[in-house]
Parts: structure tokens; C-alpha cells; sequence
């Protein structure tokens, strides 16, 4: 009451009530009032709600697209591949045939191929080979599994009825408006074992390709052959390149023809001159693994051809003591000049092996030559058969 002297011991409870008060604010640093144990305006009364009160999540419409998870249709399902591998080195077509159908590269055997397509009956399959060329490989030169050939869908295109891709015949009195020729017969390349005796470039509608005979002037077979070829401007300018035979023949016989076969796709305008530099390795035929087989020999005469070019007709004939397997033959076209006309390569499918002995015919058609032939010379070579494992 007024006047008098507060109670000690109530003094000592204040005091002490004081001092827990003031412990209790003491982390409140930024103020020692009591404001400071008031949330800010600025924060929702619901967020310090949510902050410590857990909900159920929320259940998603039907229409609506759970939030980080991918729609069913954003995973697209990869295509099935269906491949094959190669049992017999053959020739990859522009179109699913032998007579005027272009020949785009070779496949060797043992390799795997895609396989995109199939003609109905299965004899021919679209294929992509390990270097991207897509073409068309017969039935006779695949190993397909009876469970994917099914599956390959079923190209129902008439390709009897589909012409080629240089489509212009020649007329008698004007070349070919999509043929470009140069240099037939150039001065033979720097003296080595390997020279160039003709050479000829033809420009189709999609490609220039090369052809030309060399001659092997050693006593040895030669191997290993590493082979260039160029389309060269009147300066010297380089305009196009290409390195990879196709001929199907690796082995230049000793003083014996080796022919080559390149495709230059889209070389720069203006070239005019086509130039071909090789060498290659003494090589020993009895000794080894896998042996080429050089015992063949061929002939063939020509015809007028019903579609286009000249078809030509022949044999191949195994003149050694061992079966040839895996046979490639090339056919090459001269005039009466001697001067090359055109090379045209294929592979023996009609039978696996030609005994000794034995003969196969053959029947091409050489879709770029625009007069017929004066001479045909046939080369072929394949494998021992006895020396596959």
C-alpha cells in the first residue's frame, strides 16, 4: 500500500519472475519487446498453417497429367530391325533384278546386313550394308532366319515394270545426254608393277563411276592392292575421290588383267579427266588360310537388249584340279579400236561351287553400253573350296 516499504519476499518473487522473463527473450536479439514474437504481415496466416500441418496429397483429375510424370506417349517404341548376314560375296542392285538393274556395291560374306524390305515371294530383300549403301540383295546370297524373313514387311512394287535410273536410251545419231566420258585410253601411270592400260568414267543420272583394266607386269600374283581414283578439273583440281573396288576381285594375276570398279558420288563440276593409281604385294596362293582361285577362265558374246544396253551371254569355266567357290567374274566391253567401252561385274549364283572341270553359264546385261561390242574379254576368280573352314 502507499507508504509503505514493499514485503522482502515479495520483492525476491518479482525479481526472480524478472529474470526468468528476461532469459527466455534473450535469442529475440532484434528486439527485447514482445512485438518481436508477433509473425510478420507479410506472411500468410495459411503458410504458417501448411508449414507445419501435413494434407493429403492432392487426387488428380482424370483428364489432367500428374506433375515430373511423362505422358504414355511421350516414350516412343524403337522400330524393329530384322538383319541378316551375308553367305555369299554378291552384288547389292538398284532394283530387285539382274537385268538392267544397276549394281551399288558388293557385300562380302559374313557380313551382317539390315534387311527393310522383301518383294513378295521373298526372293529379293532391300538391305542396307555395313557402309550405308541400300540396295537389293537376291535371296541366294543371304542367311535369313525363317522366324525374321516373316517379319520383313512385303514391298509390293512391280519392279517389272519399274525401268532403271538412266532411263534415256542412247539415240544412233546423239549421245546420251546423262553420259559423260573421258580419257579411254591414258598414258600409262609411273612405272611400278601395277599399270593402268584403260580407263573410262561414265556419269549416270545419280553417280560417276570408273571402270578400267590394269596389267600386273611382274612374275608374282599381287595382293594387298590399294587403289585411287580421281576426277580432275583442265587445272588439276581434284573433284572428286575414291579408293574402294568393287569389282570383287582382289588379286592382279601374275602378267595378268586386274579391273576395278569405283562409284564417285557427287564430285565437283567441271572435271574432265579420270586418273587411277595402284600398287599391291607379292602374295603366295598355295600358302595360307581361305586361297584365292585363279584356274578360271571365260568368253561371252553380246545381243541387243530388249530394255536397255546390251545383254551379254557366256560361261565360266574351272580349267584347275580343285572346286572354285564364291566365283566373281567381270566381262569387259571393247570397240573395234580396242578402246574400253564398259565393265560390267556379277558373281556365279546359280550354283555354290563349280567342280573341276566344270562350267557355269551366265546371262548380264551391261545397261550402259550404247553400241554394241567388237571384243569381250571375261576374267573370273573365287575361292578353293577345300581351304574354307
Amino acid at each position: 500500500s502507499p507508504g509503505k516499504a514493499p514485503c522482502p519476499a515479495l520483492l525476491v518473487l518479482i525479481i526472480g519472475w524478472q529474470q526468468s522473463t528476461a532469459h527466455v527473450r534473450e535469442p529475440h536479439v532484434e528486439s527485447a519487446t514482445d512485438e518481436a514474437m508477433v509473425i510478420p504481415p507479410t506472411v500468410p496466416a495459411v503458410a504458417a498453417a501448411t508449414a507445419v500441418v501435413a494434407t493429403e496429397p492432392p487426387i488428380p483429375s482424370p483428364t489432367s497429367t500428374p506433375t515430373g510424370v511423362p505422358s504414355p506417349t511421350a516414350t516412343a517404341i524403337p522400330p524393329t530391325v530384322f538383319r541378316a548376314s551375308v553367305r555369299q560375296t554378291g552384288n547389292v542392285r538398284e532394283i530387285p533384278r539382274t537385268i538392267a538393274s544397276e549394281v551399288r556395291t558388293t557385300a562380302t560374306a559374313g557380313q551382317s546386313v539390315e534387311l527393310r524390305r522383301r518383294v513378295p515371294d521373298g526372293s529379293w530383300f532391300l538391305v542396307v550394308t555395313p557402309g550405308g549403301v541400300q540396295g537389293w540383295m537376291s535371296e541366294t546370297l543371304l542367311a535369313v532366319d525363317e522366324a525374321v524373313r516373316g517379319q520383313v514387311p512385303v514391298d509390293e512394287t512391280d519392279w517389272n515394270t519399274v525401268a532403271p535410273v538412266p532411263t534415256i536410251a542412247p539415240s544412233p545419231t546423239a549421245p546420251a545426254p546423262t553420259r559423260q566420258v573421258a580419257e579411254t585410253n591414258p598414258p600409262a601411270t609411273a612405272a611400278g608393277p601395277l599399270v593402268v592400260r584403260s580407263i573410262r568414267a561414265i556419269k549416270s543420272s545419280t553417280a560417276v563411276y570408273v571402270v578400267g583394266v590394269a596389267e600386273n607386269t611382274t612374275d608374282r600374283p599381287l595382293g594387298d592392292i590399294n587403289l585411287s581414283v580421281g576426277l580432275y578439273t583442265p587445272d588439276g583440281s581434284l573433284a572428286g575421290q575414291e579408293s574402294t573396288n568393287i569389282s570383287g576381285f582382289d588379286i592382279a594375276p601374275a602378267h595378268g588383267q586386274f579391273p576395278f570398279f569405283v562409284l564417285i558420288d557427287v564430285p565437283a563440276p567441271g572435271w574432265t579427266v579420270p586418273r587411277a593409281e595402284m600398287s599391291g604385294t607379292p602374295v603366295n596362293l598355295s600358302v595360307g588360310g581361305m586361297r584365292r582361285y585363279l584356274d578360271l577362265t571365260g568368253e561371252a558374246s553380246s545381243s541387243q537388249s530388249g530394255i536397255i544396253g546390251y545383254d551379254v551371254s557366256g560361261k565360266i569355266v574351272n580349267t584347275g584340279n580343285r572346286p572354285a567357290k564364291y566365283v566373281s567374274f567381270v566381262v569387259i566391253a571393247y570397240d573395234k579400236a580396242g578402246t574400253l567401252l564398259d565393265l560390267h561385274h556379277s558373281m556365279i549364283t546359280s550354283v555354290d561351287v563349280i567342280p573341276a572341270g566344270a562350267s557355269v553359264a551366265f546371262k548380264e546385261n551391261m545397261l550402259h553400253l550404247n553400241q554394241r561390242p567388237a571384243r569381250l574379254v571375261v576374267l573370273a576368280q573365287g575361292v578353293d573350296e577345300t581351304t574354307i573352314p
